[in-house]
């Protein structure tokens, strides 16, 4: 964290000198890696500021939470981003070319995003916004890529 970063410890989030946002969460098993796609473990009884997140198969997943920022081992504490520009996101473009201001999601890989008008789920799912690509992934490519993240 850098010095000019605002860091709330009551609430386990803070904001960087960039706007961008962050939030103190346990990695659920398996653990995290950067640039993971993460949701919350929605079979917790009680929700926590300090959610165990995990990484989904689920296209469109609503319990999209943001992006891990670092490494973080199966029951340690780590940085997941929340809002703001990040160049790490891993992305699923095997099956569809991705351009700049097209929306993600969650891909039905594991830990990565997907254009989202690309996945269909059913209605009663909903669907949920990882946030808005900000660089062209050609249709064949499995790398990681520039988004703004804003699952709001």
């Amino acid at each position: 964290m850098a010095e000019a970063d605002i860091f709330d410890e009551n609430k386990g989030r803070f904001t960087d000198s960039a706007g961008s946002e962050f939030v103190n969460a346990r990695a659920g098993s398996g653990g995290l890696a950067a640039g993971d796609v993460v949701t919350f473990n929605s079979t917790l009884s009680t929700a926590s500021i300090y959610q165990v997140l995990n990484t989904s198969t689920t296209a469109e997943d609503q319990s999209v939470v943001g992006v891990c920022t670092e490494t973080i081992a199966s029951g340690s504490y780590g940085k997941i981003q929340t809002f703001g520009h990040n160049t790490t996101v891993k992305i699923d473009g095997t099956t569809t070319s991705v351009a700049i201001g097209d929306n993600i999601c969650q891909s039905v890989t594991a830990a990565k995003a997907q254009k989202f008008e690309a996945i269909t789920v059913s209605p009663a799912n909903g669907g949920a916004r990882l946030g808005i690509c900000m660089a062209t992934v050609a249709s064949g490519s499995d790398t990681t890529f520039a988004c703004f993240i804003d699952p709001r």
